[in-house]
């Protein structure tokens, strides 16, 4: 297990390990993809990163709030909102509903109007639990600043209760995570389960809780909402939490919305273990593929080890 610098590194760079290795298999399913690898370890080994080592939205966004804490101490929304306005590459795999609303932001919509531009209630996808991670990072101990910044974060683009809601359990996770010397089971669900609100979302933790295989996960599977996607990677971590190149290739071979699961799934355990286990080749080809490559995740990382402290 890291020191707290090392576990702040591995949770920034596992968002983005998950991220780029999950994305070349989303939505293959659980059947093809286990008849490609036998083991986790052969799809984070068998996996080529000679031509690219591209993230998607979930690191870019996740960069992003991590920009946004560092500059303003806080979540300010407007300025968060134009930051992902700013930084929004449409080859990167947006969902369609943060298309719409980062369209509507820079077209000049207000945040309030933009993140209701494609469904009247708002999303309740796992596009505000994927970028999560800098938020339980600065602050793991401050639970009513934590619940305040992920609000505030979230509802950009995921207003709907069960978007935040699956951001927030992301968030207590993580700051668990990262603060902790020894991870014990039956503490990090209670964090999780503290952090439950719905009905709906104590239900699937209650099943989560009770996985212990990836023959469990694929059965209970994952999909785009944070209600079926942020349960799996919660489970996924617990199941693994003393390797994370295991918990990542395993989070890949459940099938569906592989890039943002295996993406949860490394910030957690990341977070945990540190960043020994990430290879030096993955750190090389994101910063060959990316202007805002591994080297500056590291930064980012030690800039929010730095400012947490104050919190």
């Amino acid at each position: 297990m890291g020191n707290r610098l090392q576990k702040y590194r591995g949770c920034l760079l596992a968002v983005a390990l998950g991220d780029v290795i999950g994305s070349k298999y989303e939505w293959m399913s659980s059947r093809d993809l286990n008849s490609q690898f036998k083991t986790p370890l052969d799809v984070i080994h068998g996996t080529s990163l000679k031509e690219d080592a591209y993230y998607t939205d979930d690191t870019q966004m996740t960069i992003c709030v991590a920009e946004s804490l560092l500059k303003d101490g806080r979540i300010n929304r407007e300025n968060l909102a134009q930051n992902f306005s700013e930084s929004y590459d449409t080859w990167r795999g947006y969902g369609a509903g943060t298309r719409a609303v980062l369209n509507a932001i820079y077209t000049g919509a207000t945040v309030e109007d933009a993140s209701v531009a494609e469904f009247s209630e708002g999303s309740y996808g796992n596009g505000a639990a994927m970028r999560v991670a800098p938020l339980g990072l600065y602050f793991p101990k401050n639970q009513e600043l934590l619940r305040s910044a992920v609000h505030d974060a979230s509802s950009i683009t995921h207003c709907h209760r069960h978007g935040i809601e699956g951001a927030q359990i992301m968030a207590n996770a993580i700051s668990y995570m990262v603060r902790v010397k020894q991870f014990e089971i039956d503490e990090y669900w209670k964090v999780i389960t503290n952090a439950v609100e719905s009905n709906n979302f104590r239900l699937k933790i209650d099943q989560a809780m009770s996985l212990s295989s990836l023959d469990d996960l694929i059965e209970y599977g994952s999909d785009i909402s944070a209600l079926d996607s942020v349960p799996t990677a919660l489970a996924c971590a617990a199941i693994h939490h003393n390797c994370l190149l295991t918990a990542i290739g395993t989070a890949i071979l459940i099938g569906g919305d592989t890039d943002t699961v295996a993406s949860m799934t490394g910030a957690l355990v990341g977070a945990l273990v540190g960043d020994h286990a990430i290879p030096e080749t993955f750190i090389k080809a994101v910063d060959r593929d990316n202007k805002k490559g591994a080297t500056y995740l590291i930064t980012l990382a030690d800039e929010l080890e730095k400012a947490s402290n104050k919190q």
